[in-house]
């Protein structure tokens, strides 16, 4: 199982970068007079052969999602889209706001990790925890379903000792500390405080109202599958 997830989790960090590049039409993209995205177009394209793409799809479907089903008595989400603005939007502020605050900072220190996650039962999702990023899903009869639906959240990492951390690209502390030893209980970039953001990417409603806060949640441009139709599915 352990072997199953991670091999769908490279596959969508490959998805994400594959697709974010800068087209010969565009040339390069800047960011306080740096270059920080070159043109991919002599880059080996990223392809798998469709016969694996199918098998472990099908993988997934008869063994970890049977299970979660089964175990949870429930019809489980078994993809997720987001559009592809949306993603180079993230990738592009996870680079610009990290050279920004670090010149030092090359391409190559700079990552995601993919978590597995669930969203809440719909009785919680007005807690004051969640700042209000959840309302854009309350009375629309697809996103209702969401409630205890598999979902990911995409999180900026940066590495350091050859290993990768997950940190926030607005806040410099972070950059060489970990998450989970960063707090000021007088400020807004506290990690410990559960009403503050982080800069992420997520399938959300909307950004959270953030006045105060230091980040966004993304826009929802995609959605999970089911409760959406499968209509276009390949696989």
């Amino acid at each position: 199982m352990k072997k199953a997830h991670f091999i769908s989790t490279a596959l969508i960090a490959i998805t994400v970068f594959t697709i974010y590049n800068c087209s010969s039409t565009k040339g390069f993209s800047t960011y306080k007079n740096k270059i920080i995205c070159s043109n991919y177009s002599k880059a080996p394209l990223s392809k798998l052969p469709i016969g694996l793409v199918k098998d472990m799809i099908h993988g997934y479907k008869k063994n970890q999602l049977t299970e979660i089903n089964g175990n949870l008595g429930i019809n489980d989400a078994q993809a997720i889209s987001f559009d592809l603005e949306t993603l180079k939007r993230f990738v592009y502020h996870i680079e610009a706001i990290s050279k920004s605050k670090d010149s030092t900072i090359s391409d190559k220190d700079l990552g995601v990790r993919i978590y597995y996650a669930a969203y809440p039962e719909k009785r919680k999702w007005k807690n004051s925890r969640y700042a209000g990023a959840l309302d854009g899903f309350m009375d629309n009869p697809i996103t209702e379903q969401y409630e205890k639906l598999h979902t990911i959240i995409i999180m900026p990492t940066i590495k350091r000792d050859e290993t990768y951390f997950d940190f926030n690209p607005t806040d410099i502390r972070t950059y060489t500390k970990r998450l989970q030893d960063v707090g000021d209980k007088q400020k807004i970039n506290d990690y410990s405080n559960p009403e503050n953001t982080i800069v992420t990417l997520s399938l959300m409603s909307k950004a959270p109202s953030s006045s105060g806060t230091t980040s966004t949640v993304a826009q929802n441009h995609g959605g999970l599958f089911p409760p959406n139709t499968f209509d276009g599915s390949g696989f």
